[in-house]
C-alpha cells in the first residue's frame, strides 16, 4: 500500500484489501475489499459458505491470508497473532460461547482486560487478590461494561446461572471492557427469541452511539442487519458481489437472488 493510500486507511477504521483465503486448495475469500469508517456499522451478509467469518477471523488474526491486506487505521497487522490485533483496540464476539460456566461475570468481562493487565489475566479469572490502583480501574472498566449490557446487577452471579440470552450479553460485555475503537460481532442475534433480539439491536445501536465504535456485523437476520448498519457487503462464493446501502441492494435483482432465491421480494422479513 502507497504511502497515499495509507494516509487514506487512517480515516477508516479497517481497510481490507484483496483478501484471498485458501483452505486445502479451496478457495474461501477470492480477493475481497472493503473499508469500515470510524463509528461507522457494516453489515457483512451472503449465504451460508460465502466466506463471512472467515473475513472476520482475518481482520481479528485467527486467519493469515495467502495474499492482501488488512489495516486497522494506519497499522498493518496481516498476519499479527489475534492478541497483538486487539491492542489495536479491536474487540470481538463469538457465534458460539466458550464462557467458563463456574466464572462469575464480573471475571468474564475482566477477561476482556487482557490487553492491558500486566499481570496474568487468569489470575483475574480465577479472583487472586492482589490489587493497586490499575487493577481498581480494570474492575471499573469491567464493570461499567456490564452496566453498558445492563448487566452490573449480575456480577457476581456464575455464567451457570445465565438466560442464553445474558450470556451473549456477558460475552458482548468481555468484548466492549477493553473499550474498543472496532467491535466484529459473529452472529449476535442468532438463538435470540423476538423480545431479546429487538432488545439487543436497541443496545449495539445505543452502544454505537455512545462509544463511536465501528461495528462489523455477520448475521443472517435482514431486518436486525438493516436496523443497525448503514453499509452492507455482500459475499458469494468468497467474491464480493455487492457493497453498499440496503435501498440500493434491493434494487439490485442479481444480489437478491443470490440472497434470498426465491424470497427475494420479503426482503426485510426474511433471514439468509
Amino acid at each position: 500500500m502507497t504511502d497515499i493510500a495509507i494516509d487514506m486507511a487512517a480515516a477508516n477504521a479497517v481497510t481490507i484489501t484483496d483478501i484471498s483465503m485458501q483452505f486445502q486448495g479451496l478457495v474461501v475469500l477470492d480477493g475481497v475489499s472493503a473499508t469500515v469508517e470510524r463509528g461507522q456499522a457494516v453489515a457483512v451478509i451472503g449465504p451460508n459458505g460465502s466466506g463471512k467469518t472467515t473475513l472476520l477471523n482475518v481482520i481479528s488474526g485467527i486467519y493469515r491470508p495467502v495474499s492482501g491486506t488488512v489495516h486497522v487505521g494506519r497499522e498493518l497487522v496481516t498476519g499479527f497473532r489475534p492478541h497483538r490485533v486487539a491492542q489495536l483496540r479491536v474487540g470481538r464476539t463469538f457465534q458460539h460461547l466458550e464462557l467458563p460456566k463456574d466464572l462469575t461475570l464480573l471475571r468474564v468481562a475482566l477477561l476482556g482486560r487482557h490487553t492491558v493487565i500486566k499481570r496474568g489475566v487468569f489470575s483475574y479469572a480465577l479472583g487472586i487478590p492482589h490489587f493497586n490502583s490499575t487493577e481498581k480501574v480494570n474492575r471499573q472498566a469491567a464493570m461499567d461494561a456490564l452496566r453498558s449490557v445492563g448487566l452490573d446487577h449480575l456480577a457476581q452471579h456464575q455464567v451457570q446461572d445465565l438466560s442464553y440470552g445474558q450470556a451473549k450479553r456477558a460475552d458482548l460485555a468481555r468484548a466492549l471492557a477493553a473499550d474498543p475503537t472496532v467491535l466484529l460481532l459473529d452472529e449476535p442475534a442468532a438463538g435470540l427469541n423476538d423480545q431479546e433480539r429487538e432488545e439487543l439491536l436497541a443496545l449495539l445501536q445505543r452502544i454505537q452511539k455512545e462509544r463511536q465504535v465501528a461495528l462489523v456485523v455477520i448475521e443472517h437476520d435482514m431486518s436486525f442487519v438493516t436496523g443497525l448498519c448503514s453499509k452492507l457487503v455482500v459475499l458469494s462464493s468468497g467474491r464480493k458481489i455487492y457493497d453498499g446501502d440496503s435501498t440500493h441492494l434491493r434494487q439490485d435483482p442479481t444480489v437478491m437472488q443470490v440472497l434470498l432465491g426465491p424470497a427475494a421480494q420479503e426482503f426485510g422479513t426474511t433471514t439468509i
